[in-house]
């Protein structure tokens, strides 16, 4: 019997008030999910995103009650919307500090995998930076539509006072017994009450209509209303949890992507208040819903790991390797960011009190965290979406390039100078590490170059290996040394040379450009281009190294070359001509054989996932001949160049449903290098992709007794079996694919292989005949956003538009590195390695007439190798340092860490850098470390000497 009008909410005199017993309570959340871009462009959907948001508020105000709302979990939608309304700030302002609509806690919500953990936690820290003036975020996890989840994600969000996860993808065969309501744990022990949108982010959209549109004008069916929480009471009520009270509490979340709030749903919830005999129903939001679960006293069992599976939906793997250039872009700013701009900013701000760069750095991130919502850095939107990618990225990167160049040549400028022409070797990771740098230095006119060496600050030669001299001549227009050290660069809007390869080419165009090789009346100035060795790099520190007209030391354990084998004190590699290797680890007395192997693939997919062919056949570089040549050899360093051309079907023939007979010629050129003191062998891979439809893997095999691979990830490790599960019915099988980040390794007792990327992140691994077989995805090469008949996954995941750009026709460079080591990864801190091989030795030749610094200096010490440090910047609210470190083992790890110059005050700060007490500093100097095994910990560190550039 109906005891209520379907036209208002208010309760009929007569109808029946008596408390009823609830064993199910509907916790209807009314929402939008808001993709900034994805099958249209930021500014196609910014033009609904105005609409939406004027009348959310008019509906709001108008309204009272229509409760709440939850406008996604990311703030840049305000940003958005108020640059085109700026005069509503006020009235959205009041909503939110009302509670009336929730907003955060992410800035943008992005793919977990393809970004790291420091973009995980800028992200929230910049989310709750915008969110502040309106009232702050919504302390919920929420993450309604990413593809998959890391390991450490309860830990970060336990940093932000988070103890809550709300998600739809990702969860495997263990739902079974996890029911929708769990605990999720990290590697460190952080606890996080999980909650699965089951049916998804849109189990409760358009409720009362029989589809799922936008309804606007029109009145709901009452019947449906009944109906669809019947149907969720069946579905939802044998997977949650009861409480202490016998109620179960069923989550309906009233909306989907871009979807406008249903005006009408004060009235449908009334009506179903009344008419339900055994249920409750109320329009709430995540945060209200999280608290009411936290208060029933559910019995909840753990999970311990990551989030990555498809059973109930999608998980879209093939996202890893879609567009693969835009995940190039991303990885390289982010290192630059984090890894070399805020450190060196921070070095010298805490040394000299010069500008440390932090405000444009914060501009930097913030401009990166526009590319990574997960449509966006998965490459699987339209071509314009990821046109519009390319000038974030580009500002990005200037900014990090400019911050770095100017803190170079600042540095290179202040430093105690003798007569000597000297360099600054700048070593920005926060460890020690040798290695081998190239330089092109300018030596004055009267400089013998009989016998050179560099000697570094104490006095020490070091073996010096000179590459190539030339005479330069000062022409009008172009002075030197001035010109050519560019010491007024940062007046200028162009970021000068910084590495090597730049310099060189940099130089053979001014002497063309001024006619630096004509001869004058002047003496002329010398461009001498060498190598030198760095025994150790001080950690997050620098070393001078001055010429000096002397024999250099020969090197104890130099490089070698006998035809095509390079030799250093690690391994002994011989190359082939197809650009394959054979390589013995002396450590071990193992070797790896025909390593580096190129498989091409018909790729029938889309943007979200790889799709094999049908009879198809993989074409293989193996016994391609191409042209090998030993392009430089010096006691220091041996590279090694073959070219060569790797013939590809031009196309798949989708009628024929066979791969095109047209072969086109793809140029491949690998340059092999090998240094002294590297115990790996540095790839980097050119390719010309002229093809279409199809998958570039490099495969690298090692004859090891396995049953997992180990990975990077956001401050971990990941261990995952090579067996998959089985995924009986699963939406959408195990893909035998794999997300990694800076490494994979596959690892026996005493020995392993590991390959270190820039900007790769996916791996396979699969047994093979004497051992395991890695390959690592390069490019796929797809035509389409989504597509309905796939091998691999059931139906669409998206709209059936054509992306040709996601073709990825064109050149490309691929880095990576492959280690054979001794020992257990854990040991060795396969992160700390990765970083080493990511993250290049700086140098700047010292310019000016000096000042007062030292010739070398470290700002940290820390012990012992399992402590990883992930960032040293400057604190977000406050003129102190920031360092961040982890613990990369299983074990607890008791240690130090010693800052360079004295500490007035630390303290132990949380992710969101709020402080949480006082530590102990011992000396002025040493902070005593406990950590628990897998933990991130940030400290914040006074220093005497104020840090410029606030």
């Amino acid at each position: 019997m109906i005891y209520t009008s379907p036209y208002t909410h208010k309760v009929r005199k007569g109808s029946p008030t008596a408390a009823k017993k609830v064993r199910f309570k509907f916790h209807v959340v009314s929402h939008t999910h808001w993709d900034r871009e994805w099958y249209a462009s930021f500014q196609q959907y910014r033009l609904r995103l105005v609409r939406l948001t004027d009348r959310l508020i008019d509906l709001l105000e108008r309204t009272p009650e229509f409760r709440f709302f939850v406008f996604d979990g990311q703030t840049i939608v305000l940003e958005d919307y108020l640059e085109i309304r700026p005069e509503n700030r006020e009235r959205l302002r009041n909503l939110i500090q009302a509670g009336r609509i929730e907003i955060g806690p992410w800035y943008v919500l992005p793919d977990e995998f393809l970004v790291s953990g420091e973009s995980l936690i800028r992200n929230l820290i910049v989310g709750q930076r915008v969110g502040a003036p309106f009232g702050g975020v919504m302390k919920v996890g929420y993450s309604p539509d990413s593809f998959g989840h890391v390991a450490q994600l309860p830990q970060i969000l336990r940093g932000f006072q988070i103890d809550n996860f709300i998600f739809t993808r990702g969860m495997g065969d263990e739902q079974d017994h996890l029911g929708t309501e769990f605990l999720w744990v990290a590697p460190d022990g952080s606890r996080v009450l999980a909650v699965n949108q089951f049916k998804s982010y849109c189990n409760g959209n358009q409720i009362g209509f029989e589809t799922t549109q936008e309804n606007a004008g029109e009145s709901p069916r009452f019947d449906l209303v009944v109906d669809f929480f019947k149907q969720e009471t069946q579905t939802l009520g044998a997977l949650t949890k009861p409480g202490t009270d016998d109620t179960r509490h069923l989550l309906i979340n009233n909306g989907c992507d871009h979807q406008e709030p249903q005006a009408d749903m004060p009235r449908i919830l009334a009506y179903a208040n009344n008419v339900l005999q055994d249920s409750q129903v109320e329009q709430t939001t995540y945060s209200r819903y999280v608290h009411t679960l936290r208060r029933a006293g559910l019995s909840l069992s753990d999970w311990l790991g990551e989030i990555h599976s498809g059973k109930r939906h999608f998980i879209l793997s093939g996202v890893l390797s879609s567009r693969v250039n835009l995940k190039q872009k991303n990885d390289a700013i982010e290192t630059l960011l984090t890894y070399v701009a805020e450190p060196l900013g921070v070095l010298l701000g805490q040394l000299t009190g010069a500008e440390n760069y932090a405000g444009f750095l914060q501009q930097a991130w913030k401009t990166l965290l526009k590319n990574h919502p997960h449509d966006s850095i998965c490459g699987c939107s339209i071509d314009q979406v990821h046109r519009d990618m390319l000038p974030r990225f580009e500002e990005a990167q200037q900014i990090g390039r400019l911050a770095l160049a100017s803190s170079l040549d600042f540095l290179a400028s202040r430093l105690r100078r003798e007569r000597h022409a000297s360099a600054v070797v700048v070593n920005t990771l926060a460890f020690a590490r040798p290695g081998v740098v190239r330089s092109v230095l300018l030596v004055p006119p009267d400089t013998s170059l009989k016998e050179i060496s560099l000697v570094d600050a104490e006095g020490k030669a070091v073996p010096t290996h000179v590459i190539k001299t030339r005479a330069l001549y000062a022409q009008r227009g172009y002075a030197l040394p001035e010109a050519f050290l560019r010491v007024s660069s940062q007046a200028s809007s162009d970021v000068r040379p910084l590495d090597y390869a730049a310099k060189r080419a940099q130089l053979d165009v001014d002497i063309a450009n001024h006619n630096l090789n004509v001869h004058t009346a002047q003496k002329p100035w010398k461009a001498v281009e060498l190598e030198y060795l760095v025994e150790q790099a001080p950690a997050a520190g620098f070393r001078v190294y001055a010429l000096h007209q002397q024999a250099s030391p020969r090197l104890k354990e130099g490089v070698t070359v006998r035809g095509n084998v390079v030799e250093n004190k690690f391994m002994r590699v011989k190359f082939a001509a197809d650009g394959t290797f054979d390589l013995f680890h002396k450590a071990t007395k193992k070797e790896y054989r025909r390593l580096n192997v190129l498989e091409d693939t018909a790729d029938l997919g889309d943007e979200y996932d790889y799709s094999p062919a049908l009879k198809d056949k993989s074409l293989w570089s193996r016994g391609q001949r191409g042209k090998l040549k030993i392009t430089h050899r010096s006691p220091l360093a041996v590279e090694v160049e073959i070219a060569g051309t790797l013939r590809l079907p031009v196309n798949f023939d989708r009628k024929r449903k066979r791969r095109n007979a047209r072969l086109v010629p793809c140029p491949v050129q690998w340059k092999f290098v090998i240094t002294a003191v590297s115990p790996w062998v540095e790839v980097e891979l050119k390719f010309e992709n002229l093809a279409q439809d199809h998958r570039l893997r490099v495969h690298v095999p090692a004859p090891l007794s396995v049953q997992q691979t180990l990975a990077g990830q956001a401050f971990y490790t990941a261990p995952r079996p090579l067996k998959m599960p089985a995924a009986k019915d699963w939406m959408q099988a195990p893909s035998p694919t794999m997300p990694m980040q800076n490494f994979c390794a596959v690892e026996e007792a005493r020995r392993g292989l590991a390959i270190f990327v820039n900007g790769l992140y996916e791996y396979e691994a699969s047994k093979i005949t004497g051992g395991v077989g890695l390959a690592i995805t390069l490019l796929r090469a797809v035509g389409w956003l989504s597509r309905g008949d796939l091998a691999t996954r059931r139906k669409h995941a998206g709209p059936f538009y054509a992306t040709p750009e996601a073709q990825c026709l064109g050149a490309h460079t691929f880095h990576y590195a492959i280690m054979p080591y001794a020992g257990a990864a854990e040991k060795l801190n396969l992160a700390n390695m990765a970083q080493a091989y990511r993250v290049p030795l700086f140098e700047e030749q010292c310019t000016g007439a000096g000042g007062n610094l030292s010739g070398q200096f470290a700002l940290l010490h820390c012990e012992p190798a399992a402590l990883t440090v992930t960032a040293i910047k400057r604190c977000e609210q406050r003129n102190t340092t920031i360092v961040r470190l982890f613990n990369a083992s299983t074990e607890r790890v008791r240690g130090h860490l010693v800052w360079g110059l004295p500490i007035s005050h630390a303290w132990r700060v949380n992710l969101a850098e709020e402080r949480l007490e006082e530590i102990s500093v011992y000396s002025k100097a040493r902070i005593e470390l406990d950590f628990p095994a897998w933990r991130i910990v940030t400290i914040e560190l006074e220093s005497g000497r104020k840090i410029a550039g606030a």
